[in-house]
């Protein structure tokens, strides 16, 4: 695209790159496990372990529209909460995020499209996760976390790897954690494998030119200040 940009004396300009890391599943979990480092492997066997010990655990799906009237709320409670945390509102700050996302899950739900799992441990919401499958592909959208509900473990590690065990028993091929942010790192624990995403803008010479590059070094600029101020990306979903 660049050289034919120059050829044609058209303004190019790459925006900031995105790694977007996957598992390309394999027949079995166990080989899963294997593919994984180390570290991470002893850490899932070890929560793993832990998460029995405390007795009422609950691994749902969200499976009929009178569940998703509440769950979705619960959802979205999760998300806000992971968020602030961080002193970050989360995507859910102006509603109208929200409203996006449970008209999309209401239109998956009618297809089986929609995973929208939740790890409930001992009768409370600890991790909640707002999946799609479609054409042999479960993506992963956003996510919600209380790590006040069981601070011993990694819920939203354990409800990832539920969903994924899940997956693989299902013959789904693929896991894509999409977009991963600053604060995502756990992304690459989980996927070996990354693809990569970024912006590209093509302009003609002119008035559009001067804008476009007026554009561009203005979204850089904000979005320089938004990981000074809060060392995190944009909370874009997790």
């Amino acid at each position: 695209l660049k050289e034919s940009a120059d050829n044609l004396g058209l303004l190019y300009s790459k925006g900031r790159e995105f790694e977007c890391p996957h598992v390309e599943l394999p027949d079995t979990y166990e080989e899963y496990l294997g593919q994984l480092g180390s570290s991470t492997r002893a850490k899932i066997r070890r929560d793993s372990r832990r998460l029995q010990a405390h007795g009422d655990v609950r691994f749902r799906r969200t499976e009929n529209r009178e569940e998703l009237e509440v769950d979705f709320d619960e959802f979205a409670r999760l998300h806000t909460v992971r968020w602030n945390s961080r002193n970050c509102p989360g995507s859910f700050e102006t509603g109208l995020f929200k409203e996006f996302l449970k008209s999309m899950a209401i239109d998956l739900l009618e297809t089986d499209s929609l995973d929208l799992l939740f790890l409930e441990i001992d009768g409370r919401p600890a991790a909640a996760l707002y999946n799609m499958r479609y054409n042999n592909r479960i993506s992963f959208l956003q996510s919600g976390l209380d790590s006040e509900v069981a601070s011993d473990l990694s819920p939203g590690l354990l409800l990832h790897d539920n969903s994924i065990h899940d997956a693989i028993d299902s013959g789904v091929r693929e896991y894509d954690f999409l977009m991963m942010g600053a604060t995502d790192t756990y992304k690459k624990r989980l996927a070996k494998e990354s693809r990569f995403l970024c912006d590209i803008y093509l302009a003609r010479p002119g008035l559009l030119n001067s804008l476009k590059r007026f554009e561009v070094k203005a979204k850089q600029f904000i979005n320089s200040l938004r990981e000074r101020n809060s060392g995190t990306a944009t909370p874009d979903k997790g």
